[in-house]
């Protein structure tokens, strides 16, 4: 309870940030029916509305394009099942080296095949700061977690080594080395402060969860195959002992080497938190409890030690009355 107290009180002395002027002004209400999607625009990325009003199953997208999502909900209804998703995008997969078709010319060694390219990395988690006003929540649940990284590229096949004749068969060209997997994006972070706007009792765990983990490491190419050789064979010639010799056929092309796999993206911060500052100023409102409020000609040190004591007794009155409401 100490760690969780101490993690309000400095809530509430940041809470100034969070207090910031938004792009859009209180007054829009945003309406999603049950199980329908709505997709936010990067220009709703720091907003401000008036109401929520989230139907069951309904899902809320943010689409990449804003570096942060601030958004403050005055009054929230949310109904069961309701997901926000700011997923990375997966990382692109990686183009597949040349393989080259047929065989080299007669006594001359294939070609190698090209190298496949490595996957792109998936993107990162959007970064989520929601502070919710709630009328009625049923459950909600939020997932910023990366994209996983693109597979790499094949690595592309060897031609065939050129036949025997009157030389040496030729080798087979070597498979192309396979692209490494694209790294996993970092998981993003989300803030969510709430407050419910009733005098009902805060319920002991808010059915709200975040999955914020760093995306899958993309898997690597398949190694590009050999070219195959050729076998030898006697050809006429003159020679001391007859009319033929042999000649040696060409071996096979080595295979390409393995890709590595990428690296999982890191998980993102995950903050649920209620927000006192508004409850605390409920309960002001309606006379529960004395404003905590410091004098004025205080020095800002004396200040801050006095609201975080009376933040404090606050808080104790705040967990009384939860306690013993109907």
């Amino acid at each position: 309870m100490n760690s969780f107290r101490a993690g309000i009180v400095m809530s509430l002395l940041g809470c100034s940030g969070a207090l910031l002027p938004l792009a859009a002004s209180a007054g829009e209400t945003l309406r999603v029916a049950a199980g329908a999607t709505h997709q936010l625009s990067p220009a709703e990325a720091q907003a401000r509305f008036d109401a929520w009003i989230l139907g069951d199953g309904a899902t809320l997208v943010l689409p990449p394009g804003a570096e942060q999502w601030r958004l403050q909900v005055d009054r929230a209804t949310i109904g069961q099942g309701v997901r926000i998703v700011g997923r990375g995008a997966p990382g692109a997969n990686g183009q597949a080296g040349e393989s080259i078709a047929g065989r080299a010319d007669a006594c001359r060694a294939g070609h190698p095949g090209g190298a496949g390219n490595p996957g792109n990395p998936g993107a990162g988690g959007a970064a989520l700061d929601l502070n919710l006003g709630i009328d009625k929540l049923g459950s909600l649940a939020i997932d910023v977690s990366g994209g996983a990284g693109g597979q790499g590229g094949a690595g592309g096949r060897g031609q065939d080594g050129g036949i025997a004749q009157q030389c040496s068969g030729g080798d087979g060209g070597a498979g192309g080395d396979a692209g490494d997997g694209g790294d996993g994006g970092n998981g993003g972070s989300a803030r969510v402060r709430y407050s419910y706007l009733s005098d009902q009792s805060t319920p002991a765990d808010i059915p709200v969860t975040v999955v914020s983990e760093g995306g899958a490491g993309g898997t690597a190419g398949p190694a590009g195959r050999g070219g195959s050789g050729n076998e030898g064979k006697y050809v006429q010639a003159r020679t001391l002992s007859g009319s033929q010799k042999w000649v040696d056929g060409g071996a096979a092309g080595r295979d390409g080497q393995p890709g590595k796999v990428g690296r999982a993206g890191a998980k993102g911060q995950v903050v649920i938190e209620q927000d006192l500052n508004r409850r605390l100023n409920q309960l002001i409102e309606t006379g529960r409890i004395a404003n905590p409020t410091p004098a004025a000609s205080r020095a800002p040190a004396d200040r801050t030690e006095e609201l975080e004591r009376k933040l404090n007794e606050a808080l104790r009155r705040l967990e009384a009355l939860e306690k013993h409401s109907p």
